[in-house]
């Protein structure tokens, strides 16, 4: 009997180093995944895509439907930190070349406005037709704010100087489809600004939103509601966040 227990023990103490040792494995695989993971923003993106597919589903929707989308925070950093914002998570510029990294602003700016137009719908879906009341429904993609070296070095990017960068430069290099083109030319709505400046000593709004026209027939999808008529569509757009108010918003979709 003694010889069973002895044995049955070893055993035991046997399996368990076994096991210590697979558990190790798998702890130091798994912090090699998390390591990539994170270095991907995987995170920032499943947030984006929770939030189109929100946005599709409120369209389908019988009664109030609602979306499931979050605004971004981010800091533009030339290696500061942006000064009284809460940042989600910051994006660095290099000034090894100054004009590169005005261009790397500008490429920023473009990308949050092609995402915030991606995840809203692209103007083809009525996310907002459940209202029976006329009423302007909002959403802030995203609120951007810019560090000292920026402030102080970029100063500002005049708003006509945007717009060429938006007319010549790809969203998709394989369609040649440029942030202007997908933004479908709609930045000419800020037409009254081109003579004005993107201020980078503010902080920065990107809007966009649909016109629902009270119409109680858009509760009945089947007599003819919830078409999405894209002249409703309030397109990505750039706004200095104390100007949001031009919108006139009715109410935000959008959590912090």
């Amino acid at each position: 009997m003694k010889t069973k227990i002895n044995f049955s023990s070893n055993k035991i103490a046997e399996m368990t180093t076994q096991q210590i040792v697979m558990l190790i494995i798998l702890l130091t695989s798994f912090a090699v995944l998390l390591f990539f993971i994170l270095g991907l923003d995987i995170q920032n993106l499943s947030e984006k895509e929770i939030c189109q597919s929100s946005v599709q589903l409120a369209e389908k929707q019988s009664f109030f439907g609602s979306v499931d989308c979050k605004t971004d925070y981010i800091c533009i950093s030339g290696g500061g930190d942006c000064e009284k914002f809460t940042a989600k998570h910051t994006e660095k510029i290099s000034f090894k070349d100054k004009k590169e990294a005005k261009n790397k602003v500008m490429i920023i700016l473009a990308e949050k406005m092609a995402d915030c137009w991606w995840m809203f719908g692209e103007g083809k879906v009525d996310y907002a037709n459940k209202k029976v009341t006329d009423q302007i429904v909002c959403a802030v993609c995203a609120e951007i704010a810019f560090d000292e070296k920026i402030k102080e070095e970029i100063k500002d990017i005049p708003y006509s100087e945007f717009k060429i960068f938006l007319e010549q430069n790809y969203k998709n290099e394989e369609t040649k489809q440029t942030y202007y083109d997908y933004l479908e030319g709609k930045y000419e709505r800020d037409s009254n600004y081109w003579g004005l400046s993107i201020d980078l000593k503010e902080v920065y709004g990107i809007y966009t939103g649909r016109n629902s026209d009270g119409n109680i027939f858009n509760f009945l999808p089947f007599i003819g509601g919830g078409i999405a008529n894209p002249m409703d569509a309030i397109h990505s757009t750039l706004l200095k966040r104390k100007d949001a108010s031009q919108i006139e918003c009715s109410y935000f979709v959008t959590t912090p």
